[in-house]
């Protein structure tokens, strides 16, 4: 259940992110708004995975939670073209080509959250570790 709580936390964050990242590029602050946003969401999901270590299990950490992260980004991604940016989905069509490239986009996004909650996995047990040493 955990799990569950901490990838529609996650899909919230995307959900919110590709919103903000898309209305930031219609301003005129665009320049300044898509990297900030794109950090914010960045480090509030670097977070999520963070809090994932004291939560669920190190499988949990590492392969479902990556995993349904990037199913979130698909999810809303198509939530935004649906209700706000239609332009989002102008090559949408019920096709296998279609099918192809999500599973495409969910696997760099999967390979991309898997290896950010494996840098933080690592970055935590250093710090642990550190702890430890100067702890005795």
């Amino acid at each position: 259940m955990k799990l569950f709580r901490l990838a529609f936390i996650g899909f919230l964050l995307q959900l919110f992110g590709i919103a903000g990242f898309i209305a930031a590029s219609r301003t005129s602050i665009g320049t300044l708004g898509k990297p900030a946003i794109i950090m914010l969401v960045a480090i509030s999901i670097a977070l999520v995975i963070w809090a994932s270590f004291k939560v669920i299990s190190l499988r949990g950490s590492v392969v479902y939670l990556p995993g349904l992260l990037a199913v979130d980004y698909v999810i809303a991604f198509h939530i935004v073209g649906i209700t706000t940016f239609p332009g989002l989905l102008r090559d949408w069509r019920l096709s296998l080509d279609y099918f192809v490239s999500l599973l495409r986009v969910a696997g760099v996004a999967f390979v991309l959250f898997a290896v950010a909650s494996i840098l933080l996995l690592l970055l935590k047990r250093a710090i642990d570790s550190h702890n430890d040493v100067h702890q005795n």
